[in-house]
């Protein structure tokens, strides 16, 4: 049986590989000012490494660990956001592992509040974390597709590229198209 949120979260993954395979290095690591100093890369990395967590963490549970997933505690490999082929690469093998997940596995999260120095862990499942990477996801597609109009204009995005399912089947309810 497919599971259609893995079906969208792949569907999502074909317009990165096509922009990782496409974008020249240097423009995959230039600062933008409308992307407040931030760059392609950097984007890039953030959302892949949401995943990667998710992964390590179903990873441990299997293993018996009962701690709680943890976002902020990601890598932050430079080497995911400085080169876009190795991102490729490593959301690659993301895809290959998301289908071998347990959602048997999941019950919390961890959540902190910096300022007041709070922890809060709460209940949690694979399908919503799945569905907040996806959203997640879909969020750093529309400021990276503003980044590449100015790095790579000559790039040919898909034509949804960085656009909710929700938002695209709204516009086209509104001029009449048929779904």
């Amino acid at each position: 049986m497919q599971n259609p949120l893995l079906n969208d979260i792949f569907q999502q993954f074909d317009g990165a590989k096509f922009y990782l395979g496409n974008i020249p290095e240097t423009a995959y690591c230039q600062p933008l000012g409308v992307l407040s100093g931030s760059t392609v890369g950097q984007h890039t990395r953030h959302f892949i490494e949401f995943f990667q967590c998710l992964i390590e963490h179903n990873d441990k549970r299997a293993n018996g660990e009962r701690h709680p997933l943890n976002y902020d505690g990601r890598r932050r490999d430079l080497s995911i956001e400085t080169n876009p082929l190795y991102a490729l690469e490593i959301m690659e093998k993301i895809a290959t592992q998301l289908p071998f997940l347990n959602g048997g596995h999941f019950h919390e999260i961890a959540y902190k509040n910096y300022q007041s120095n709070i922890t809060l862990t709460l209940p949690t499942s694979l399908e919503r974390e799945l569905l907040y990477n996806l959203e997640h996801v879909i969020h750093h597609f529309a400021l990276i597709k503003i980044g590449l109009k100015i790095v790579a204009p000559l790039l040919d995005l898909p034509e949804h590229f960085g656009v909710a399912a929700s938002t695209i089947h709204s516009r086209n309810a509104r001029a009449g198209i048929r779904q």
